[in-house]
């Protein structure tokens, strides 16, 4: 068994499965029955509720939305066939009538955080993960019903899965337990 690594966007990821480059993969959606009914050909299967708060900078006072009207907004670009981020971040601007001044699309969260941290712009990022730029960023509790990112975990409904991906299989539902306790 070769384990290897990489970060593409959701895109590249569902290519790469789905092309049986990689026999799995995971990604950040918004909808998991809605991806699974975009690409048939792969098996699509959620794994835990990813909680989206919103980012600001570190050290920058925000008392309510309207603050942050005026400022750049760091949304991940839409993905034909992709319910991600993109939606949600819609979603929670017509709720909290929001209207950004400025839209920057990014190709990854990740992208994103960069760009928070420098204080040039705010987002919707899931509340896990902010520790790769070390409390530059902040999440900002301001009691909004922001609806979570939903991990899952893809492979191809072509292929048989090999004995060393139903031990990869078994240990995540583990982990996804562990973590749920």
């Amino acid at each position: 068994m070769s384990v290897e690594l990489s970060d593409p966007d959701p895109a590249g990821v569902l290519g790469i499965v789905a092309e049986g480059r990689a026999d799995v993969g995971f990604v950040a959606t918004a909808d998991v029955s809605r991806l699974a009914s975009a690409f048939p050909g792969l098996h699509v299967r959620f794994l835990v509720d990813l909680p989206l708060v919103l980012v600001v900078s570190s050290g920058r006072h925000v008392a309510g939305l309207r603050d942050l009207e005026s400022e750049t907004w760091i949304v991940p670009a839409a993905i034909q066939g992709f319910p991600g981020l993109d939606e949600l971040t819609d979603q929670f601007w017509r709720r909290n009538d929001v209207t950004p001044a400025r839209i920057q699309q990014v190709s990854t969260l990740q992208t994103a955080l960069p760009l928070i941290a420098a204080d040039m712009a705010v987002g919707l990022l899931p509340r896990d993960g902010f520790e790769v730029v070390g409390g530059q960023v902040a999440a900002i509790d301001l009691a909004l019903d922001i609806p979570p990112l939903r991990a899952a975990m893809v492979w191809s409904a072509e292929m048989q899965p090999a004995p060393s991906l139903d031990l990869l299989f078994q240990v995540i539902d583990q982990a996804v337990a562990d973590a749920a306790i």
